[in-house]
């Protein structure tokens, strides 16, 4: 995971997405990186069959965003402004297309290390709007993603919690997510959630052989718990022992298997109750 020198939020003027745009620029100031706003304006006001009037309808559309981000990007600033020690960067773009697209193309073409956004959850309308790009957005943005729940405030990092099913190598590379998150300097507990009796101790065991050394100066910790459902369980403990972040990996897989197997990563999302961090084999790589 490369240094996060830029964030990308997904802007829609809601109050869950400016929450996401405070807990970003909060974020940022700690890492001194800069924020990026961006709003989509829907494909279908840009169809070029309508002619003249479609054109017009856009250039009005164009102008009411950037009226809106910018009494936008002043509440949220204002909002939080004696909380900030060196206020980011802030740029913000109005662009033409779906959410998802408009998210995925920003991504590549400005290098951005971060996407972070809000999310209804499971509460109020899991399909709609937010909800429903930050699920497409899971196995497709070309960097980690970091979903916030609507009434999750920001907290700087001095607790996190990284799930490990133990089958994966994604716990053994998670160095680099912390250089990442380096300013925070924050404690790791390495939670495995089970549904089985069996401990896998040897997991366990491995983790603790590699990152508990009194010479790494990382605080760690390594839980392994039994619950039925795989999510609660992790989100409950994380929340229960002062977790400030939830951390997961999204092993690579085919779609056939993603298709025909359960998703603990697209579940967490949907019931996250705390900000989660979502990495793909990539991030924890590089």
């Amino acid at each position: 995971m490369k240094k996060i020198d830029s964030i990308l939020v997904p802007v829609d003027f809601s109050s869950i997405s400016a929450n996401a745009c405070r807990y970003a620029l909060l974020f940022a100031d700690r890492l001194a990186a800069e924020v990026h706003f961006v709003y989509g304006i829907p494909p279908a006001s840009a169809s070029a069959d309508a002619g003249p009037f479609t054109i017009n309808l856009l250039e009005d559309l164009r102008k009411d965003a950037l009226s809106g981000m910018d009494d936008f990007i002043n509440d949220v600033q204002s909002a939080i402004k004696d909380q900030l020690v060196r206020p980011p960067v802030i740029r913000s773009y109005i662009k033409v297309g779906d959410l998802s697209t408009v998210v995925r193309q920003h991504v590549e073409s400005e290098n951005i290390s971060l996407v972070l956004m809000g999310t209804h959850g499971s509460r109020d309308g899991w399909d709609e709007l937010l909800g429903t790009h930050t699920s497409s957005l899971l196995g497709r943005v070309a960097c980690p993603l970091i979903v916030i729940p609507s009434e999750c405030a920001f907290k700087p990092l001095k607790n996190i919690c990284y799930a490990t099913d133990l089958k994966h190598a994604d716990a053994f590379q998670v160095d680099n997510l912390l250089t990442a998150l380096l300013p925070f300097r924050p404690a790791v507990t390495f939670l495995h959630v089970r549904q089985e009796e069996e401990e896998p101790e040897f997991g366990l065991a491995a983790l603790r052989k590699m990152f508990d050394r009194p010479a790494s100066n990382l605080k760690t910790n390594f839980v392994s718990i039994k619950r039925d459902d795989v999510v609660d369980g992790l989100f409950t403990y994380a929340r229960e022992n002062e977790a400030e972040m939830v951390v997961m990996a999204r092993p690579d897989r085919s779609w056939l298997a993603r298709l025909f197997s359960k998703s603990h990563t697209r579940d967490a999302v949907k019931y996250a109750s705390l900000p989660l961090m979502i990495l793909s084999s990539a991030d924890l790589i590089q």
